[in-house]
């Protein structure tokens, strides 16, 4: 390379590095960002089932964990435009209870749609970052069961185990059905006098219409657990 062609190349790669020097001071000074974080902050959901961050600056990625949420969280990239949580569009992501995700967005403002008292983090980045999700664990809720057959949980959950206990001095027969008596057997546990019982599943069953127990035989006490709903 000869001598100008050379001292053109050096003062190009100069330039470069000082517009991006520049441009991490602009991103300073307009928003008070360190290693390009924008906002990073726990929030709760107010009674109105939405909040809004509006973090001045345009961000490129965006980290979420819905870190303890009654049911799945919506995240718009944008405004809350709707009276409710919109489906489908651009740069909306839906997370479990305690799912998590970070994933590139063009906004300066994020939506968060769940329930009142939902806790969320929130992280927006300058920068796009990695793309990552995690799933957490649902949590399981009891339910108490005992008597007559019953419609226990009236909505579509996953059906996650029981604790049972017999309670007459006989043998006791229990089904748990989704969502009727007719329904699609989930399980079928059998006791002996005064026998207990209990299972907790990993994965469980989706009960798509709701969990009706049904006892078949004999006196129990007890619990049937679900998640999700």
């Amino acid at each position: 390379m000869s001598g100008p062609d050379e001292l053109t190349g050096q003062l190009v790669d100069a330039t470069r590095a000082l517009v991006g020097r520049l441009t991490e001071l602009n991103e300073y000074t307009r928003g008070n960002i360190l290693n390009h974080v924008l906002h990073t902050r726990t929030h709760i959901v107010g009674a109105q089932g939405w909040l809004q961050v509006d973090f001045g600056v345009e961000g490129a990625a965006v980290s979420v964990h819905a870190v303890a949420t009654a049911g799945t969280i919506v995240v718009v990239a944008g405004p809350a435009n709707t009276a409710t949580a919109p489906t489908v569009g651009k740069g909306i992501r839906r997370l479990r209870p305690g799912d998590a995700a970070t994933f590139p967005v063009k906004t300066n403002v994020v939506t968060i749609w769940g329930q009142p008292g939902d806790e969320v983090y929130l992280g927006v980045f300058t920068r796009p970052q990695p793309p990552t999700a995690s799933v957490g664990k649902p949590p399981v809720t009891p339910v108490t069961v005992g008597g007559a057959s019953a419609l226990v949980v009236a909505f579509p959950c996953i059906y996650r185990g029981f604790s049972f206990r017999e309670t007459a001095g006989a043998p006791a027969t229990i089904e748990i059905r989704d969502g009727s008596a007719a329904g699609q057997i989930l399980d079928e546990i059998t006791l002996t006098a005064t026998e207990s019982a209990r299972e907790l599943y990993e994965s469980g069953s989706v009960a798509s219409v709701g969990i009706f127990y049904q006892l078949v035989a004999g006196t129990v006490a007890g619990i049937v657990r679900r998640s999700g709903g």
